[in-house]
C-alpha cells in the first residue's frame, strides 16, 4: 500500500503552457535586449527550449541549467554569449506574466482528501524554489506538502533518484510505499531510476501513448488519482 504521493509541478499541478510560454517569452525578449541581439532570435531560441515539443521539450522537463545552456547555444551561434544570472533574473521576472491555472476543477480540496486518506504529498520538481513557491502559492496548496523539493543546483535533479533515496531516508519509507506522479517522460524515468511506481498525467492522446508504456496507468489530471486504489 502507498503511503507518500511525489507529485510532479509544471503540468501536475499547474498547466504548463498557460505559465512557461509568456514567462519564456518575455524573458527572452529581456535578455535579447540586454546583449543588444536581434529580437528575431527569440523564435530560434523558442524552438531550441522545445516549446513546439510539448513533454520531450527542456522548458517542460529541464532545470534553470538546461534553460541557461539552451539560451546561450543559440547565442553563441551567433558570437553572443549572455551571462547566467541575468538570465535566471529575467525568467523571474517573466513569472509575474504566467498564468498560474490549476489542471482541474478544486484542486485543493483533491489534495486535501488525499492527505484525510492518509497520504502524505510532496513535490518535487525541476524548478527552483522563488518559482516554484510562486506558483504554489498563488494555487493556494503551499500548505498541503509536508516537503518541497526543488532544483538547488547542488543536488542532482530529475531523473537522478537523489530524492526518492533522500524521501525515504528522512521520513522511513519502504520505496513500495512511494508513487510519483508527473506528467514527462523524465518524471518517469525518475520513478523507474528509484525503483517506485508512476502514475502519468496526460492532456492529450499523444501524450498519453509516449507515457503509458513507463506508467502503472495515465490519467487526464490528478483529480483522477481519487478514482484509483494504490
Amino acid at each position: 500500500m502507498k503511503k507518500a504521493i511525489l507529485f510532479d509541478k509544471d503540468g501536475t499541478l499547474l498547466l504548463y503552457r498557460d505559465f512557461w510560454f509568456p514567462v519564456a517569452e518575455y524573458a527572452i525578449e529581456t535578455v535579447l535586449s540586454a546583449v543588444a541581439a536581434d529580437p528575431a532570435l527569440k523564435t530560434e531560441i523558442l524552438a531550441e527550449l522545445g516549446v513546439d515539443q510539448g513533454i520531450r521539450g527542456i522548458l517542460c522537463y529541464g532545470t534553470f541549467r538546461d534553460t541557461v545552456d539552451a539560451v546561450n547555444r543559440v547565442l553563441s551561434r551567433y558570437g553572443i554569449h549572455a551571462e547566467e544570472q541575468m538570465i535566471m533574473d529575467a525568467f523571474h521576472a517573466g513569472a509575474a506574466h504566467g498564468k498560474i491555472v490549476p489542471p482541474c476543477k478544486d484542486l485543493k480540496g483533491v489534495l486535501v482528501r488525499l492527505r484525510e486518506k492518509g497520504y502524505r504529498l510532496f513535490v518535487v520538481t525541476s524548478d527552483d524554489l522563488p518559482t516554484t513557491l510562486c506558483c504554489l502559492n498563488a494555487l493556494e496548496i503551499t500548505e498541503q506538502f509536508e516537503k518541497i523539493y526543488t532544483y538547488d543546483g547542488i543536488h542532482p535533479p530529475k531523473p537522478d533518484p537523489y530524492y526518492i533515496e533522500k524521501i525515504c531516508r528522512d521520513y522511513g519509507f519502504s520505496k513500495e510505499e512511494l508513487l510519483m506522479v508527473g506528467d514527462t517522460q523524465n518524471d518517469l524515468n525518475f520513478a523507474k531510476n528509484g525503483g517506485i511506481d508512476a502514475i502519468a498525467v496526460a492532456l492529450c492522446e499523444e501524450e498519453k501513448k509516449l507515457l503509458e508504456p513507463d506508467a502503472l496507468c495515465v490519467i487526464h489530471d490528478v483529480s483522477g488519482l481519487e478514482k484509483l486504489a494504490f
